[in-house]
């Protein structure tokens, strides 16, 4: 059975996403973005590939124990994503843990280009204040999520709250750029 988004989207010729990219931190921010992803109107099968990313340097004698616990972790993101999925009806996505290690924004953006995703999607973090909250709006200044916003090459989704049903409109910011043309 092909969900009812599914079916509007592709009635209205639209090309669907079919690789996304899911940035988590195991935060309650990074769940609601994963659930918030798998409500997206994606392609029959897509592919969402949840990317945690480890500091660059940790000790040795902390690496492999710690490596450990965030595999565990990330496993259960997935599977709190995939349990979302099939709630919706969407049996049909696949997911897939990833691990990186490096500075978060520069690992997320080169992931995302490296899997060819359509977007990415993160969580808000927690709520800035000052000058910089007045030009960034609800992204935390100076956050991994800020930085994905300036670097990245693709759409990023940034999730505030939680999930409770599937969007109904879309706003797009564009600056009349050429990248934003496209």
């Amino acid at each position: 059975m092909v969900p009812k988004q599914d079916k509007a989207s592709v009635q209205e010729g639209r090309a669907l996403a079919n690789r996304v990219l899911v940035a988590t931190d195991f935060s309650r921010a990074s769940r609601r973005a994963a659930r918030r992803a798998v409500q997206l109107p994606l392609a029959r099968g897509a592919r969402l590939s949840l990317l945690h990313v480890m500091p660059e340097k940790l000790p040795d004698k902390l690496a492999a124990s710690f490596k450990r616990q965030v595999r565990a972790s990330l496993e259960e993101a997935v599977e709190e994503a995939a349990g979302a999925a099939r709630k919706i009806g969407r049996d049909d996505l696949r997911f897939t843990p990833l691990l990186s290690q490096g500075r978060a924004f520069v690992e997320i953006v080169r992931r995302a280009r490296a899997l060819n995703a359509s977007f990415i999607v993160m969580g808000r973090g927690s709520r800035p204040s000052g000058l910089r909250s007045r030009l960034f709006g609800a992204i935390a200044a100076g956050s991994v999520t800020e930085q994905v916003v300036r670097k990245a090459e693709l759409p990023v989704l940034v999730v505030a709250q939680a999930p409770s049903k599937p969007y109904r409109r879309v706003l797009a910011a564009v600056d009349l750029s050429d990248v934003s043309r496209e």
